[in-house]
């Protein structure tokens, strides 16, 4: 089922404080755009449909050599999500622990269950938060769960991001996925931030594109109006 897509214009944006990310600054050799990010019905359901829904948020890309790094904030963009009502599914298998917000399917974990990622479903995900990510770890990556209950955030410096090289979006054809939420039957969710990338063109630095997507689910059906949209008339680069 795919969503009606409106395109991302650019906005202004500052720095993020981000650790141990120097392998963002990856060039390529041709220029292109993120095109949009879209609310999707998942694959995998939760097996109890009577009471849940699971949803993928999916950046769209039109160049496979463009790489993506990060879904997070920035001083003109906050990264929140709020649910309609109700608790996002949580799954049992690793309660309280940094790893249940991550994709966890080969050790144990559940394919319908919440998670944010940078394409990846499965373990190893190679995502982390970057340091004091919703609160104050002393420096380091929360080693407690953060996507719990009906809303994370706002988050005002932060975002998780791919720890290593920024992967390129052509091994997920430019469609990459960068979180799932399975929400009570008929609740829809909010989610904004900003989608940082990296254009294939050489010297090419980090964009940050703001998005905002909402599902308003049909009562009683999986229909969904995806939006995406954003604010500001400009994107600054970074170099």
């Amino acid at each position: 089922m795919r969503k009606n897509v409106l395109p991302i214009t650019a906005g202004v944006f500052g720095s993020l404080a981000l650790a141990a990310m120097g392998s963002l600054f990856v060039a390529g050799t041709a220029s292109a755009d993120l095109t949009g990010v879209t609310i999707e019905v998942a694959p995998d359901q939760h097996p109890d449909g009577d009471l849940w829904d699971t949803w993928l948020v999916v950046a769209h890309f039109d160049n496979f050599m463009d790489r993506i790094a990060l879904v997070g904030s920035s001083n003109a963009q906050e990264l929140f999500f709020f649910t309609g009502g109700g608790d996002i599914y949580n799954q049992p298998q690793f309660p309280g622990a940094t790893l249940n917000d991550f994709p966890s399917v080969g050790i144990g974990g559940e394919a319908w269950d919440s998670y944010v990622t940078i394409g990846k479903t499965i373990f190893p995900s190679g995502v982390q938060f970057t340091p004091d990510f919703l609160g104050d770890f002393g420096g380091d990556p929360p080693d407690v769960s953060v996507i719990l209950g009906s809303s994370f955030g706002p988050e005002t410096n932060g975002a998780w991001f791919f720890f290593g090289d920024s992967p390129e979006v052509g091994q997920w054809e430019g469609n990459v996925i960068v979180a799932q939420f399975t929400v009570p039957e008929g609740v829809g969710f909010h989610l904004e931030g900003a989608v940082g990338w990296i254009p294939a063109s050489p010297g090419a630095g980090i964009e940050l594109d703001a998005f905002i997507v909402d599902n308003i689910p049909a009562p009683g059906a999986m229909a969904l109006l995806g939006l995406a949209g954003l604010a500001g008339a400009r994107r600054r680069r970074r170099r």
